[in-house]
C-alpha cells in the first residue's frame, strides 16, 4: 500500500461526497486506501456516505463524540497501511492528477518530511495558507492587526503567509496547512501524530514545526492545486474562531518557544484579540442599527410632510397640528412600523424579492396593529385618521426607497438579478429543474452549458467558448454539474474565468447546491435542499414571541383552565417552562426527528395521535405557520398539563 488517505469529517456530508468522488476519479497509479473519521456528526454523514457506491472501499470510523481535529487524524494514522499518508479536508476537492503528481514528488525526495499543495477558494481565489512562515512575535501581531493584508508581498509584514514567496513555484516553507498535508507514515510515527493537546487551530503548526526540527524538509508544491471550501478564511469576527485560534497559539507558544517570549505573545495575542474582537463587535452593532434607524428618519419625515400637506389641503391651515403632539404620534408611528419589521425579520434578510414580499405582509399586519391601537386611545387623542389611513402606504414606499439606496450604494448602480448558467447535461438540467427554481429566487437562470460540441441540442454553447458565453449573456453564476463536470474542469473553469463569478456545484444524485455564497465570504458555504419554515430567523423569533403572549394570556385564564381538567402543579410547571424558555407550547420531538431543525420540547404535539407520522412532522416543519400552534392550544385547552 503506498497511500493512506485520512478525512476528518464533521457535519459535511456532501462536500465529503464530492471529495470522494474527485478521489475516485483521480489517475493514480498506486495503491491506495480512504479512512474517513467521523467526529459524532449530526448531519447523517456516516449513513449518507454508506448508502453511496464508490469504486474504493471506504473505512469509516465512527465516533460517540467530536474528540477534535488532531485526535481523530492520529486514529487515521494508527490503522494507515500506506507508506505515505495524506491528511485531508473533507471541504476539498482534488484535481485528477493532485494525488500523483504529490506522492511521486514526495517519494523521489526523500529529505521531505511533508508536502502540501496550491489551494484555491469556492470562487478561485488564491488561498494565502497554502503556505506559511512561523507564527513568531512579530509575524502573528501583523497578521492579528491586518497589516499583511496592506502589504500582501512583504516578507517583514506579511511573514505569517511568507508573501515574499511566489505563490507557482515549489518553495521550501515553514508551515503548511493541515487541509492538505502529505508526509510519510513512518515520520508521523515516530513524531507521535498530531498533537492532541490541540483541538482545533494550530496542530499543522505544530506538525510541521517538528517535523523541520527533526531535519526534514517542508515543501509548498503549486503543481497541482485543490479547491478548499473553508480554510483559513472562515468569516474571522466569529467568536469560536478567535478563541481557538487564540487557545492554539498559546500552547504552541508554550510549547516551543522560551518562557519570557511566550508570556509575551499571549499578553500581545490577547491584548490584539481583544480590541479586534471589541472593533468587530461594534462594527457590526452600529451595521445592525443602521438600517433601522435610517427607516426610522425617513418614515417619520414622509409622514411630517404628509400631514403638513394635509393640513394645508384639508384643513386649509398649515398650523392645525400641534407640534408637541404630532411629533409624539409620529414617533410612535414610525416606532410600530419599525418593531413589526424586526419582529417579521425584514433585517435578517439578504434575499431582496422575499424581502420585498415580506414588506407587503409588514403593510397589513401594521395597518391592522395601528388601527387596533388608533381605536383604543381616547377621542383628544386620536390626532388624524387620515394619517392611519395613508401613513402605512407611505410607510412603504419610504421603505422601498431606503432599500434601494442602500443597494445602489453597495453595488454602485441599481440592483441587478444574478444570472446562472448551468454546466453539464441535458439530462442534469432537467434533474435539478426544482432545485434551480428554488435556489435562484430573484435571479435569471440563463441556460446551460454544455461539455462537448457533440451536445449541444438546448445549450448556449461548449465548454470551449467558457469566456466568450459569459460575457456575451453577462453571467454572474455558475452552477456545475458534478455528475458530468470533473474536480480538474472544475478548477480549469475557475481559473479561466477568474474570482468575479461565483461558483457552485450541484452533487450528483442530489437536489442541492453547495458553495462559498460569496467571493467576500469565502469560508462559509451552504446548502440549497429543502428549506424549512420553523428555522428561519423570523419565525424562531415569532415562535418564541407566541410562547410568551400565550403564556400571559393563559396565566390570566388559570381559574377556567384548572376547571377544565388541567391539573394545577403539572400545568403550572409547564407553564414556567415555555415561559423560561426550556419547553415551547407546540412541537415535535427533535431526538426522534432528528433530520429536522431542533426545537425546544413541547408540551402539545403536533398531532393528537401518541406519535405523528413523519411526514405529518415534516410538513409542520417545512411549512410552519403560527396559526397552527395556536389551534393546537386552542384545541388541547385541557390539556395543558401534560407533555406529549
Amino acid at each position: 500500500m503506498d497511500l493512506s488517505i485520512v478525512i476528518v469529517s464533521y457535519n459535511v456530508k456532501l462536500f465529503l461526497h464530492e471529495l470522494l468522488q474527485s478521489i475516485m476519479v483521480s489517475k493514480l497509479d498506486h495503491a491506495f486506501e480512504i479512512i474517513v473519521v467521523d467526529n459524532a456528526s449530526t448531519d447523517r454523514s456516516v449513513e449518507y456516505i454508506r448508502k453511496q457506491t464508490y469504486d474504493c472501499p471506504v473505512r469509516i470510523i465512527e465516533n460517540r463524540e467530536n474528540v477534535g481535529f488532531s485526535t481523530a487524524n492520529n486514529q487515521g494514522i494508527k490503522v494507515a497501511q500506506g507508506e505515505y499518508v495524506l491528511l485531508l479536508n473533507p471541504d476539498t476537492m482534488v484535481r485528477d492528477d493532485t494525488l500523483q503528481a504529490s506522492l511521486d514528488y514526495l517519494m523521489a525526495h526523500p529529505e521531505v518530511g511533508a508536502l502540501g499543495v496550491k489551494m484555491v477558494d469556492g470562487s478561485g481565489t488564491y488561498l494565502p495558507e497554502s503556505k506559511r512562515g512561523f507564527p513568531s512575535l512579530w509575524a502573528s501581531f501583523c497578521k492579528l492587526v491586518g497589516l499583511n493584508r496592506v502589504w500582501p508581498r512583504s516578507g517583514i509584514f506579511n511573514s505569517y503567509y511568507r508573501g515574499e514567496l511566489r505563490n507557482d513555484e515549489i518553495q521550501n516553507v515553514d508551515v503548511l496547512t493541515g487541509a492538505f498535508f502529505m508526509a510519510p507514515r513512518k515520520l508521523l510515527l515516530q513524531l507521535k501524530g498530531l498533537d492532541e493537546d490541540f483541538f482545533m487551530y494550530g496542530e499543522d503548526i505544530d506538525l510541521s514545526y517538528r517535523i523541520t526540527k527533526a531535519g526534514f524538509e517542508v515543501v509548498y508544491f503549486p503543481q497541482t492545486s485543490i479547491i478548499h471550501y473553508k480554510g483559513e478564511s472562515t468569516d474571522k469576527s466569529e467568536a469560536a474562531y478567535i478563541r481557538n485560534f487564540y487557545g492554539a497559539m498559546r500552547i504552541f507558544a508554550a510549547k516551543h518557544f522560551s518562557r519570557s517570549t511566550a508570556m509575551m505573545l499571549s499578553l500581545l495575542l490577547g491584548i490584539t484579540i481583544a480590541l479586534r474582537t471589541g472593533f468587530r463587535w461594534v462594527c457590526r452593532w452600529i451595521g445592525g442599527l443602521l438600517r433601522p434607524a435610517l427607516d426610522l428618519v425617513v418614515f417619520t419625515l414622509f409622514l411630517y410632510a404628509f400631514t403638513q400637506i394635509w393640513a394645508s389641503y384639508y384643513y386649509d391651515d398649515p398650523a392645525y397640528y400641534s407640534f408637541a403632539s404630532l411629533r409624539l404620534h409620529l414617533a410612535a408611528y414610525a416606532s410600530v412600523w419599525i418593531v413589526v419589521m424586526f419582529l417579521s425579520g425584514v433585517y435578517d434578510d439578504v434575499d431582496h424579492d422575499r424581502d420585498r414580499r415580506r414588506l407587503v405582509r409588514v403593510c397589513a399586519t401594521t395597518w391592522i396593529i395601528i388601527v387596533l391601537l388608533y381605536a383604543a386611545l381616547p377621542e383628544y387623542h386620536r390626532i388624524s385618521r387620515a394619517l392611519v389611513l395613508f401613513g402605512v402606504p407611505l410607510a412603504l414606499a419610504a421603505s422601498i426607497m431606503v432599500r434601494f439606496i442602500i443597494n445602489f450604494f453597495q453595488s454602485g448602480s441599481a440592483e441587478r438579478p444574478r444570472r446562472i448558467v448551468l454546466m453539464g447535461s441535458e439530462e442534469e438540467e432537467k434533474r435539478l429543474d426544482r432545485v434551480l427554481s428554488a435556489f435562484s429566487t430573484g435571479s435569471d437562470f440563463v441556460g446551460r452549458i454544455s461539455l462537448s460540441a457533440d451536445d449541444q441540442k438546448g445549450a448556449l454553447g461548449s465548454i470551449a467558448n467558457l469566456e466568450e458565453l459569459c460575457s456575451l449573456h453577462e453571467v454572474s453564476e455558475i452552477v456545475f454539474c458534478m455528475n458530468d463536470v470533473s474536480a480538474t474542469q472544475v478548477m480549469e473553469s475557475m481559473s479561466r474565468l477568474g474570482p468575479k463569478y461565483h461558483f457552485r456545484m450541484a452533487p450528483a444524485a442530489s437536489v442541492s447546491i453547495i458553495s462559498s455564497p460569496s467571493k467576500m465570504y469565502r469560508g462559509l458555504h451552504e446548502t440549497v435542499e429543502i428549506g424549512y419554515s420553523i428555522d428561519t430567523k423570523p419565525n424562531r423569533r415569532g415562535k418564541r414571541l407566541l410562547d410568551l403572549v400565550v403564556s400571559c394570556m393563559l396565566l390570566l385564564l388559570t381559574p377556567i383552565l384548572l376547571i377544565l381538567g388541567n391539573e394545577p402543579r403539572p400545568f403550572l410547571r409547564n407553564l414556567m417552562a415555555v415561559s423560561l424558555g426550556k419547553m415551547t407550547w407546540v412541537g415535535y420531538d427533535s431526538s426522534v426527528h432528528d433530520q429536522l431543525p431542533r426545537i425546544r420540547p413541547a408540551v402539545i404535539g403536533i398531532s393528537d395521535d401518541a406519535l405523528a407520522g413523519d411526514m405529518e412532522v415534516f410538513y409542520y416543519a417545512r411549512d410552519y405557520r403560527f396559526w397552527f400552534d395556536l389551534e393546537r392550544i386552542f384545541i388541547n385547552l385541557n390539556h395543558l398539563d401534560k407533555r406529549k
